[in-house]
């Protein structure tokens, strides 16, 4: 009890200190979680040694981040995104994992290691894009629109991914998930997924509405809090159950209660929860960052955070110009979304678990990944400052 008390005591104090100070110097109080993380961490003070289930217990920040990303798109909403996930979504994913895929190749040689590597540095951060966007004021044009969708598409890839890691294991890993799952065959499991979104669907969106009507009636705030809460975390754990993404299900509630009348409400109640949790889990990605590696390997670690920003950008200025991205706003687009994400410690972890990676191909990626995170918000704004205006004048 006393070390988790202490442990609690680093962590705030470490946000408390360091975030001011990077908000201060305009680098996001994202980066500033992360760079508190690697001070108190293992490799530098180290002051936190064992987060592994302060981690687990962070993660429900991504899930509350990705519920109100959904609380703010109606389903005819995401409907009318369905071109953007394909021109923009789909070509994005695979044309950066084929060549990030190569690169590894001809360095490695080992094609599965190439596969994994590319899809996991594929995918951006959804939690540094949004947040960042949206206090520049980005998130409502069409390049915000069009990085969401952008976004949302990668989200959902996580679980293929995760399947294709289970896949491609030299030691026939499981999966993580999907414990309700496991005593049926392909045909079976797809039968059971469906049913089962189908009826989270239905009680979602038929009781949910009445059931927050009844608490609103109480006038007790921290029981309607409490509310969303339970019907979070159980339809995230549901789809855990069955294989599922748990922040795809709370995207999925999300969306859902997207019409609901208490929409705001729901929005304002779980916001802090949400920053709190989120800041949290990127405290946790900072101490697990080994910068003795980072350090000892600083050669190819910028080679590698150089490389991967080149190729991402490159590929998805590329489909900017292709799409209907105006053209002042093609290289923002490409800036805000070449880093990779908050799911390659997921992932990595995984691959790493499954021998796919060993420890200093892992150890590079979150380097790399952490890199990345950290440059996003400073380049986005540097992009800005440059081009002496905000994007969202030239399109008024």
């Amino acid at each position: 009890m006393n070390s988790l008390i202490i442990n609690a005591i680093i962590y705030l104090l470490a946000a408390v200190v360091v975030v001011p100070i990077a908000k201060h110097f305009k680098l996001g109080s994202i980066v500033g979680y992360i760079l508190a993380g690697i001070l108190i961490g293992p490799f530098v003070l180290g002051l936190i040694s064992d987060q592994k289930e302060v981690h687990t217990f962070a993660e429900f920040g991504i899930i509350m981040m990705l519920f109100l990303i959904g609380l703010e798109i109606r389903p005819s909403e995401l409907w009318s995104m369905r071109r953007k996930f394909l021109r923009y979504g789909f070509s994005q994913i695979l044309l950066t994992t084929l060549v990030i895929g190569l690169v590894v190749y001809y360095f490695t040689e080992q094609i599965n290691l190439s596969i994994i590597s590319g899809f996991v540095l594929a995918l951006s951060s959804t939690a540094i894009v949004i947040p960042t966007l949206s206090e520049m004021s980005q998130d409502a044009n069409n390049t915000g629109r069009s990085a969401l969708s952008v976004l949302l598409l990668q989200d959902v890839m996580v679980i293929p991914i995760i399947a294709l890691i289970a896949l491609l294991s030299p030691s026939g890993m499981e999966y993580q998930n999907g414990e309700l799952i496991q005593q049926f065959n392909n045909v079976e499991r797809v039968v059971v997924i469906a049913a089962t979104v189908g009826l989270i669907i239905f009680v979602v969106r038929i009781v949910g509405f009445r059931f927050f009507h009844y608490i609103a009636k109480t006038n007790q705030r921290e029981i309607f809090i409490a509310s969303i809460l339970l019907i979070v975390i159980a339809v995230s754990y549901i789809m855990q159950l069955i294989g599922l993404s748990p922040a795809l299900g709370a995207f999925l509630v999300g969306m859902l209660l997207s019409d609901n009348e208490y929409r705001h409400s729901i929005e304002v109640d779980i916001a802090p929860f949400k920053d709190i949790l989120l800041g949290l889990f990127f405290i946790t990605v900072g101490t697990s960052l080994n910068v003795t590696y980072a350090l000892d390997h600083y050669t190819l670690a910028l080679a590698a955070f150089a490389a991967l920003l080149i190729i991402k950008g490159g590929i998805l200025w590329g489909i900017a110009y292709q799409g209907d991205i105006e053209p002042q706003q093609r290289m923002f687009f490409a800036v805000a979304l070449c880093q990779a994400g908050e799911f390659a410690f997921v992932l990595g972890g995984f691959a790493y678990q499954a021998q796919l990676f060993d420890y200093n191909f892992y150890t590079l990626v979150n380097v790399i990944a952490t890199l990345s995170m950290i440059s996003t918000p400073f380049l986005m704004r540097v992009f800005l400052k440059r081009q002496g205006k905000i994007l969202n004048d030239a399109e008024d």
